[in-house]
């Protein structure tokens, strides 16, 4: 796996992943890529992205007794087209897509952008934060790649310049539907690991 610093988000999330600690973290500023061995000629096809990274989902969701998760042609393209416009942008935020709950990844690359596979283990490693209570989640990520009641996933990859640091940055969206995150909903769709 190659190296690269990381900026991951849900609502909040990046808060909470910085104050808590149980999550280490390289934001893009930490480390400078090296620009020789990058290149946004690297950024994974959309496709292939998109399968593996429902793969991943599945799997993690499997662990919850959450139904696997369907591919949606429509929902991707959405997600690819707010993944464009974030490398377009260098902007780093969710897309506010009505009905739609969303994990996001920024991805500054040094010798390779990370897999659809890193993207989601990272996420899913929020689920060290979460408490099962049912009353709400510091880990969102986490909760929303497991939610239970989510049935169709879609998922777009970009890569562009980032204009903060002018290294070449992959960003992802993956959007869910129905979104997760509900109050009052956690204890009946985010379930303890089998």
């Amino acid at each position: 796996m190659g190296h690269h610093s990381r900026r991951v988000c849900s609502v909040a999330a990046a808060v909470a992943l910085l104050c808590t600690g149980s999550v280490t973290l390289a934001i893009a500023h930490a480390q400078k890529p090296d620009r020789a061995t990058a290149s946004i000629d690297d950024c994974p096809d959309p496709e292939d992205f998109a399968a593996s990274m429902l793969r991943a989902h599945n799997r993690f969701r499997a662990l919850h007794g959450s139904p696997p998760l369907k591919l949606d042609e429509e929902i991707s393209a959405d997600a690819q087209e707010w993944a464009d416009h974030l490398a377009e942008t260098g902007e780093f935020k969710h897309s506010g897509a009505s009905g739609y709950g969303e994990n996001i990844s920024q991805d500054t690359a040094r010798r390779s952008f990370p897999t659809a596979e890193d993207i989601t283990v990272q996420w899913y490693a929020e689920e060290a934060r979460y408490n099962y209570d049912g009353l709400g989640s510091d880990a969102p990520n986490f909760t929303q790649l497991v939610w239970a009641s989510t049935k169709r996933l879609g998922v777009g990859v970009a890569c562009g310049i980032n204009p903060e640091n002018g290294f070449p940055t992959m960003y992802t969206v993956a959007d869910y539907d129905p979104a997760g995150n509900i109050l009052g909903q956690y204890r009946d769709n985010v379930r303890p690991p089998n």
